[in-house]
């Protein structure tokens, strides 16, 4: 998911068709977890199929869409697309927290977290534990297991995990 929130935030990419139509202020914390839900998706797909994530920029999402029909013979949409790669993301998360992780490990550094100390953004704090929590709210994710909730699972048509990992 790096590169993708990367070069969202550095505004090098505008996709208003899987809903990325913000100009991100580096130094706030405005729009980013949306933006990262958008980044993960991406990203997944991104990585999952090989692409060049320097490269593929200037490749626009319907291209994107149309590369994988072509390929794969999905038949998929752009809202397809972007679907796959949120249950690429919940995969890796579930695939994680068998492994033992959980949201306690979705951590920065300390020294990631201490103010700049110097130009433009000298003092400015993120605030990646609100970053963190509206992520989770977004993704419908449970906030101290960090993986997807039951109806979270079940609506991206992985009712087996949901059943395997939300057992009543």
């Amino acid at each position: 998911m790096a590169f993708p929130m990367l070069f969202m935030e550095m505004g090098a990419c505008y996709y208003p068709e899987i809903g990325f139509e913000y100009e991100l202020e580096p130094k706030t914390d405005t729009h980013k977890a949306e933006t990262a839900v958008i980044a993960v998706a991406l990203g997944s797909i991104e990585n999952s199929a090989c692409f060049c994530q320097f490269a593929d920029r200037e490749i626009a999402i319907p291209e994107w869409v149309h590369l994988f029909n072509s390929v794969a013979g999905y038949g998929w949409t752009i809202a397809d697309m972007m679907l796959a790669g949120k249950r690429i993301f919940y995969l890796k998360r579930l695939i994680n927290h068998r492994y033992g992780q959980t949201a306690k490990d979705d951590v920065l550094t300390p020294r990631i977290l201490e103010p700049a100390r110097d130009g433009e953004p000298e003092g400015i704090e993120i605030n990646f534990d609100g970053m963190k929590a509206q992520f989770y709210r977004l993704m419908e994710m449970d906030p101290e297991k960090g993986l997807p909730t039951r109806a979270a699972l079940e609506a991206c048509g992985m009712d087996r995990e949901a059943g395997l990992i939300w057992q009543d």
